[in-house]
């Protein structure tokens, strides 16, 4: 029975026993007309409630036999009236058989759940698919699988072309056509849905009869399970989606992302209540497809086994953010990468598997290059050396394929529970046959320029005079892959020290026994999503590392090799008000005589550490919505970049602050502006973040745009930084920055006012088998494995290339060796998820029936 109608029956049992309250003061009053009224109203109720029961439980179910001998009752109690019934006599004998009706329904009749499950795109069914596989198995449960129309978006916004993909799902699945459905006369108990939209989709949208909006007016149980998964943590800005105000749970994969959820949910609705009970933690059905779907080649179309032969597969998968993001340059990629697959022929085949929406984006949001994106379509068909999936089963794709390769996207999550290898494209990189290298940080000995990998554990140094880096070898305790693991460096003593940003130690170079070492500076390492330390500073002995997110200023002593904190300044700076989105501390800081000034990224304050006593202070400085990135000392001043573009310059002795506005500061670019500030002679440079233009002051805060960067700020980034800038640094007369955007190192002659670039690309066999060597490519097993962050298990173009990868499956492939680094990457990605053993589905269903029918 459904759920609605057993709750009716039992509202109009709480009637009857109304009614029989109304007997009892009605025979006391000797009323016997409307007695009789009344108990053939009840005999009535009585007769329906029966005739409902038998309609839905079959005829003779128990419950009607209690119904039966409570209708003999009140035949019983009409003709008892003044022949020894008193009024609460009656009451007593129709109450006792309505208490045993009741308990019938109560517990003989069970409830039945009508599921509405209202996928749109067949090819995103996968988030869903399972629930409703749990549910139509449910003898409990009458599941319905519903397809809903929707419609591409007109560049205007308007609905274009209307879809409805009813007719692409299994024939073994009972699909119901959403016109012989009507959700008003219905009333589910439950409606999952995958699309968190309405009419804020720009490339489509679902008719909106089916907005979330719309559906909780039909239902007391609307579910939101998202099309997407993640391979770490969601942006925030899910959270303020349609589907997740309106819907009443919200199933997502871990308790990391129903965290990240709530946070932001919080900020976006402050009013609203119950937020943690909105979200769950059960897991995706996207990973139950992984996990339990199995595939051979015999599941393929004859053309395409033809093609694999004995090949072994990569899977190219290429998304719609790209598409949104890249322009020509993402084209310009696409056709890269098809050529160089053409030209590869031998041992690999290319399973190239588009965003189900792509073309759909193309047409609605860059209608100008569809017919080129459609060309290259049907060239790479029409040539056949590679596989064209547009189905909307991804999971056979993700079974028979041996490595993938293409953009960060849902796939990336699911294809990692399967343990083979990932490596991430990045659209800025079209040739194949080298190792690009990005950095965070130099050091300059005068003969060399000296710096970590930004993307993997290595040290290069380079001459000055060639410009070639020269890989020196790996920091020893350290994981081999993960980004970031060192962001600054200071020169102490002949020895290099590396800053730790994701790294769990000090990490030290001596320059003349060329050997490295590893300081253990006796911290916890803090969670993959969370940064140490940033930059250091030389006061002495001593090298003093920066806090990013680290509560404590590390001063490591290196000739004693002791260390000493500055701790309990974290809680004073989260006091009050603070630039709230920001959980870092500080990004550099200065030193002059014994102190060391630190600028606060989330304040207008700058804190200064008494390096004698180890005290600190904080003093406010500028306007109170400043937070400061960028310092440098400028004689008696220090220099700050505020996070809205201003210059701050400020006189520690004296106190005294000015600012100064950047010109042609274009005020519709959000923060932040400005990264870094470096100072040559008198002259301080600021380089953007956010800002379009670089800039410098002389020390009267006369400022000029700096022309001589201009070019270097355009464009989208490729590899998660989204900055123009990620670093600048002066040394002497010179200014080396890395402009992330155009993957250029930059060197600025600040005399003669010209910016030579450099891209930092290994090309040489030797150099690369360096790297190749000791990196143990694809299938290694992390030595180091401390803290499991999924991104260690990720290869990303800037190092490795489909050069790279083709040959590791070609030449360097070991069965066994790529067996065993898929088991423990598979064991790695589980600990991350909720129930990723195949099972989120029928959980999740069982916990939504659980919330219902308490």
């Amino acid at each position: 029975m459904r759920r609605f109608v057993k709750n009716d029956i039992l509202l109009i049992f709480q009637t009857l026993y109304e009614a029989h309250n109304e007997v009892k003061k009605l025979i006391d009053k000797h009323d016997h007309e409307s007695v009789g009224i009344i108990l053939g109203d009840c005999q009535q109720a009585a007769v329906r409630i029966g005739t409902v029961i038998e309609q839905s439980e079959g005829e003779g179910f128990v419950t009607v036999g209690y119904l039966e001998e409570y209708c003999e009752a009140l035949y019983e109690v009409s003709q008892g009236i003044g022949e020894g019934y008193n009024g609460g006599r009656s009451r007593k004998t129709l109450d006792k058989k309505l208490i045993a009706a009741e308990n019938s329904v109560r517990n003989d009749i069970a409830v039945r759940l009508e599921i509405v499950v209202l996928p749109y795109k067949c090819a995103m069914f996968d988030s869903l698919r399972s629930i409703f596989t749990a549910a139509d198995s449910d003898p409990l449960c009458d599941a319905y699988l519903i397809p809903i129309p929707y419609y591409d978006k007109n560049p205007d916004g308007s609905p274009g072309e209307f879809h409805y993909e009813g007719d692409q799902y299994p024939a073994d699945l009972p699909v119901t056509h959403y016109e012989t459905y009507d959700l008003a006369a219905r009333r589910p108990d439950v409606i999952y849905i995958h699309n968190p939209y309405d009419d804020s989709n720009y490339v489509t949208t679902v008719d909106p009869r089916y907005y979330s909006s719309e559906l909780k007016k039909y239902t007391d149980m609307l579910v939101y399970v998202p099309y997407f998964v993640v391979s770490y943590d969601v942006p925030e800005h899910f959270a303020a989606a349609p589907a997740c105000l309106n819907a009443d749970k919200v199933i997502v994969q871990s308790e990391k992302i129903r965290s990240t959820y709530i946070s932001a949910f919080k900020k976006n609705y402050p009013g609203a209540r119950n937020v943690a009970d909105k979200f769950v933690a059960l897991g995706s059905p996207k990973f139950d497809c992984v996990v339990n779907d199995t595939y051979t080649l015999s599941d393929l179309p004859d053309e395409w086994r033809k093609k694999i032969g004995n090949k072994r597969i990569i899977l190219y998968n290429t998304s719609v953010t790209s598409i949104l993001k890249g322009d020509h340059q993402y084209l310009e990629k696409l056709k890269s990468v098809l050529e160089y697959f053409k030209d590869h022929q031998g041992n690999v085949l290319l399973w190239w598997r588009p965003h189900p929406l792509s073309l759909s984006t193309y047409d609605s949001m860059k209608h100008r290059l569809l017919q080129e994106y459609v060309r290259l379509i049907e060239q790479y068909r029409s040539e056949g050396f590679g596989i064209y999936d547009d189905t909307p089963d991804v999971h056979r794709a993700i079974a028979l394929s041996d490595a993938y390769y293409g953009d960060r996207s849902s796939l990336v999550a699911m294809y990692q529970l399967t343990g083979k290898p990932v490596l991430l494209q990045d659209t800025a990189v079209c040739e194949y046959d080298g190792i690009r290298l990005m950095l965070e940080d130099i050091y300059d000995d005068g003969e060399y320029l000296w710096f970590a990998s930004f993307d993997f554990n290595g040290l290069f140094r380079m001459s000055k005079e060639t410009m070639k880096p020269e890989f020196m070898g790996m920091f020893p305790n350290e994981s081999i892959n993960t980004p970031r693991l060192f962001s600054g460096i200071a020169q102490l003593g002949g020895k290099l020290y590396f800053v730790p940003f994701r790294a769990v130690r000090i990490g030290v170079y001596n320059m003349a026994s060329g050997t490295f070492e590893s300081v253990n500076a006796g911290y916890s390492p803090l969670s993959p999503d969370e940064n140490s330390y940033y930059k250091s500073v030389v006061y002495g002995d001593e090298v003093i590392f920066i806090p990013y997110e680290a509560r404590s200023v590390l001063r490591y002593n290196t000739a004693n090799d002791t260390f000493l904190r500055c701790e309990g300044w974290a809680d004073a700076l989260d006091e009050g008000e603070t630039r709230a989105h920001y959980k870092i501390h500080f990004r550099t800081g200065t030193v002059s005589g014994d102190k060391l000034f630190l600028p606060c990224l989330t304040k207008n304050a700058v804190m200064i550490l008494d390096l004698k006593d180890n005290s600190f202070s904080f003093r406010d400085v500028g306007g109170e919505q400043n937070g400061y990135h960028g310092c440098i000392s400028s004689g008696s001043a220090l220099v700050l970049a505020a996070h809205d573009g201003r210059s701050v310059r400020w006189e520690p002795e004296t106190d005294n602050c000015t600012e100064y506005r950047i010109p042609g500061e274009d005020t519709r670019i959000q923060p932040t502006k400005y990264v870094d500030a470096c100072a040559v002679g008198d002259r301080v440079w600021f380089f953007p973040y956010n800002a379009p233009e670089a800039a410098s002051s002389d020390k009267d805060g006369c400022m000029r745009i700096e022309t001589a960067f201009s070019g270097m700020c355009a464009g989208e980034s490729t590899c998660g930084f989204t900055g123009s800038f990620i670093f600048a640094r002066s040394v002497g007369k010179f200014i080396y920055a890395y402009a992330i955007k155009t993957k250029r190192f930059v060197v600025f002659d600040t005399e003669k006012g010209r910016a030579d670039t450099y891209e930092l690309f290994i090309q040489e066999n030797s150099e690369k088998e360096k790297i190749f060597g000791q990196r143990v490519r694809f299938d290694e097993q992390e030595y180091f494995s401390d803290i499991p962050d999924m991104y260690n298990y990720i290869e990303n173009e800037n190092t490795a290339t489909i050069a790279d990868l083709v040959y590791y499956l070609s030449i360097w492939f070991d069965e066994e060796s790529y067996k065993k680094g898929a088991e423990f990457r598979i064991d790695i990605r589980k600990k991350a998820l909720s129930n990723p053993d195949g099972t989120a589905g029928k959980k999740i269903l069982q916990y939504i029936k659980s919330e219902v029918t308490k």
